[in-house]
């Protein structure tokens, strides 16, 4: 029987039942990789890693970062003028984009300058009157009289579910400011959208483009408070965790714990980097080392390839699987000229019992580089982006030297109370799909799919 190696993404508490931020259907997927794939094969598990978001609670995708930016509230007024009072805090799922215009644009009627810099952030009703109720908002009574309170009361009844409002934010700590601009302009960078609808040529004429395309990078989400750090949403869920402990007593092995997104000046749906990559801190740099042990555990005999599962496909799993690909070829490259470089050694040395024992027979990186140093030092190389081209997953030219296997059974949607919006999400993610089904060397398949190539 074939062996594999397990990458379980984010299967922590907040993303199951009861949890801040549940992942639709992420009980019934924990149950079937459980008893699919972990029970039933736990020797033929090499090994396990297990990647943790965890967060802060002033994070900059959660509202904390940010509040409602004073020196608009002229232009706010004037420009939505039958729009329902500004929250303290964006409401969760808020969308910001950063506009740094080289010409004036309108937009929504929402005019902005040439050369100015705004934050400017879109919500949907149902999570604006959330918000507004959080805090403390006193809906006027319709017995009051007065002009103002029959205004406010008309303003907060017109606010309609399904329908997105504008609003302008800046980061709570002004400090902030320069470094959120360079920020979103990598992160939008990344992106090329032109709206379809009668906007698109005023879009067009945004020098950094501001963009809501899901294709390849999500705009920058503001999400509810979720995996802080120490608290039980963090911690796996307890299902998974059980009979991740059996799989150690039976195997002697440890289970590989990634911490990802713990800085809170960025994003990082990936396990394996952040969306924009923070200057001095190692750990949102693209972390070739857990490729490289992935890419030396998987290519030897009778191993099947990496299998990936976890919540959710929409979000984390989706740009870990993309990163996975990416860079998998630098792994690769890493991992050649380390093995070159051990064996050059070797011959420059003369044999003796004292140089063999202290290498271990050349086991550790001669046979699999699967130490648990080697995972865990989560150091960036030049390699990654110097010394080789590298190509999005989605190009026509890429080509993947390994074996992936993404259990499409095993990950949930993100699902926002706004039916457009989870449309289009889930939409969108079934097109990222059936695109990487193309790709040699990786497969999306089901729980009991895996269990019958296991058997061969």
């Amino acid at each position: 029987m074939k062996k594999f190696q397990l990458l379980l993404v984010d299967i922590q508490n907040d993303f199951h039942d009861d949890g801040s931020l549940p992942v639709e259907g992420a009980k019934e997927n924990a149950k079937t990789v459980i008893e699919t794939i972990i029970k039933p094969y736990m020797q033929q598990i090499d090994g396990i890693t297990v990647s943790l978001d965890t967060h802060e609670i002033v994070d900059i995708a959660h509202k904390w970062f940010w509040i409602a930016d004073d020196t608009m509230n002229d232009k706010y007024t004037s420009n939505f003028p039958n729009n329902p009072p500004q929250p303290k805090h964006p409401p969760n799922f808020s969308q910001i984009h950063f506009f740094n215009t080289d010409a004036h644009i309108e937009i929504d009627n929402n005019s902005i300058k040439t050369g100015e810099k705004v934050f400017f952030g879109t919500c949907t009703g149902y999570d604006l009157k959330e918000q507004l109720s959080k805090e403390g908002y006193k809906v006027p009574s319709s017995s009051l009289t007065t002009e103002i309170d029959q205004d406010e009361l008309k303003r907060y009844n017109g606010i309609k579910d399904e329908e997105e409002y504008h609003f302008y934010w800046k980061p709570a700590d002004a400090g902030l400011r320069k470094y959120c601009e360079k920020y979103f302009i990598e992160l939008q960078k990344n992106t090329n959208e032109i709206s379809s609808d009668s906007r698109s040529k005023s879009h067009e004429r945004i020098s950094t483009n501001i963009s809501s395309k899901v294709s390849e990078k999500l705009s920058h989400i503001i999400w509810p408070d979720h995996c802080l750090q120490g608290s039980h949403g963090q911690c796996v869920y307890k299902e998974y965790h059980d009979t991740l402990i059996k799989w150690s007593e039976m195997n002697q092995k440890d289970v590989y714990y990634v911490l990802k997104g713990s800085n809170p000046l960025c994003e990082m749906y990936s396990a394996i980097r952040a969306e924009v990559s923070v200057d001095g801190d190692v750990t949102t740099f693209p972390n070739i080392s857990l490729l490289k042990y992935f890419f030396n555990t998987t290519n030897r005999p009778a191993m099947l390839g990496l299998v990936v599962a976890g919540q959710a496909i929409t979000h984390t799993v989706r740009y870990t699987v993309h990163d996975i690909l990416k860079y998998w070829l630098a792994a690769e490259e890493e991992a050649d000229r380390e093995k070159k470089k051990f064996n050059a050694q070797l011959q420059s040395w003369k044999w003796s019992d004292d140089f063999v024992n202290s290498t271990n027979g050349g086991a550790g990186l001669g046979d699999s580089g699967a130490t648990s140093e080697g995972r865990g030092s989560n150091i960036y190389r030049d390699t990654a982006e110097n010394a080789i081209e590298l190509l999005d997953p989605l190009d026509e030219n890429f080509i993947f030297n390994g074996h992936l296997y993404l259990l499409q059974d095993a990950c949930g949607y993100v699902q926002p109370r706004s039916r457009k919006k989870a449309a289009a999400i889930r939409k969108d993610t079934d097109e990222w799909i059936n695109k990487i089904k193309k790709i040699d060397g990786v497969e999306v398949i089901e729980c009991k799919e895996l269990a019958s190539l296991l058997n061969q």
